[in-house]
């Protein structure tokens, strides 16, 4: 639920090759079910419950000259006091290399997810369904201090599910991009790109014309972004890019329009940081029928650190997301909502190698159809181990 480390423990695991720890988080949820109570109801869920989380963490980091490896593990389990039919493991591992040739520089990096399902994307059918993700990305530059450079990126998603029911949303997502960059330190960097996407639903077939088609998405997206720093007060960039997507089932019409994303990162003085962001962007869903989404999220988070040793964390973040249904809009689907949240936390090291963190945090989904309408409120502790 929290990253309870936060800088402490990361300062402390790039000082130790390997190091593991032992978790423990305690998440009381209003509303486990995402969805009104009459859904809730219909569905046989209990509403209100508390989830506790055992986890191991193990993290590796190996700089070996010009390369770096590292690699994350994280083997949790999931239990649920009130919905036991939802308890079960909630696994995480990613591995990358870094290395400097020279010249040019490369990344590889894979990943490896496998836990229940988000529970606000299952609008219909049983809640308890395990998702397994498996991903792989990457990229080659060649970067200056000043001049042009080129580089490309490539990266693999995909996504499995358990429930038979839930198979439909089965996706395999790939993308490459090339890009030309220009930097100069007193300037900045500027970057224009281009892309090439597709998502593949392997277990879902739609009709074109009385004959059955595999659903798939094509996009193409071009555009240009650009980064600068302020001395250590002010980091930001922005992307503006304009995005066109091409779907198998030429009846219904799809998404030609701009799509942008832009961080601003600020830190006013020494114990005060803030992070402001904001995207448009074609994504892929995990939800039945749903071909793509175009989402759009706005958020801002500010830190404060309270003492060398204790953080406190607050933000607020809007998602908003019109879907774009494989076929004519399944009954009782929503096709566009808008989460609101709002968030406190605190952490803190108790002692060189104990961490301890609390959270609230309050949610709300309006939907265009109000069945799934919802609003949570979770209060979470979490508690940290550190070894090595």
């Amino acid at each position: 639920m929290l990253g309870i480390a936060g800088s402490h423990g990361a300062a402390f695991a790039q000082t130790v090759p390997l190091n593991y720890s032992v978790n423990l988080d305690l998440l009381y949820d209003s509303n486990i079910a995402r969805v009104s109570e009459e859904a809730a109801a219909a569905r046989g869920i209990e509403r209100e419950d508390l989830r506790i989380t055992p986890a191991l963490s193990i993290t590796l980091n190996l700089p070996r000259g010009r390369h770096t490896a590292s690699a994350n593990a994280n083997l949790g389990y999931d239990f649920y006091l009130r919905n036991p039919r939802l308890d079960r493991e909630r696994l995480s591992a990613t591995a990358g290399l870094n290395s400097d040739w020279g010249r040019c520089d490369t990344s590889v990096n894979a990943g490896f997810e496998r836990r229940q399902t988000e529970f606000e994307d299952i609008v219909a059918g049983p809640l308890d369904n395990t998702m397994t993700k498996w991903s792989a990305s990457a990229g080659l530059s060649c970067p200056r201090p000043a001049g042009f450079y080129p580089g490309v990126r490539a990266s693999i998603e995909s996504a499995r599910n358990d429930r038979e029911a839930r198979q439909d949303a089965d996706y395999d997502y790939d993308r490459v991009e090339g890009f030309l960059a220009y930097a100069r330190p007193s300037l900045g960097e500027a970057v224009v790109f281009a892309s090439r996407g597709s998502i593949n639903f392997p277990e879902r077939e739609i009709d074109v014309g009385g004959l059955p088609v595999q659903d798939e998405v094509q996009t193409t997206e071009v555009g240009g972004r650009f980064s600068r720093e302020l001395g250590s007060l002010v980091r930001g960039s922005v992307q503006v890019s304009y995005t066109w997507v091409d779907r198998s089932n030429p009846i219904i019409e799809d998404f030609n329009g701009l799509t942008l994303a832009a961080t601003l990162r600020i830190r006013p003085e020494g114990r005060l940081r803030g992070t402001l962001f904001a995207e448009r962007a074609v994504r892929p869903t995990s939800r039945v029928g749903v071909s793509y989404s175009v989402a759009e999220t706005y958020r801002a988070d500010l830190q404060y650190d309270l003492t060398s040793s204790t953080v406190l964390t607050s933000g607020t973040s809007l998602r908003r997301r019109e879907f774009v249904f494989a076929g004519p809009n399944f009954a009782g689907s929503p096709s566009t909502e808008d989460i609101v949240s709002a968030f406190a936390s605190v952490r803190t090291n108790i002692r060189s190698r104990i961490f301890l963190g609390v959270e609230v945090l309050w949610e709300r989904r309006d939907a265009d159809l109000s069945l799934f309408d919802y609003t949570s409120v979770r209060f979470g502790i979490t508690s940290k181990w550190l070894f090595g």
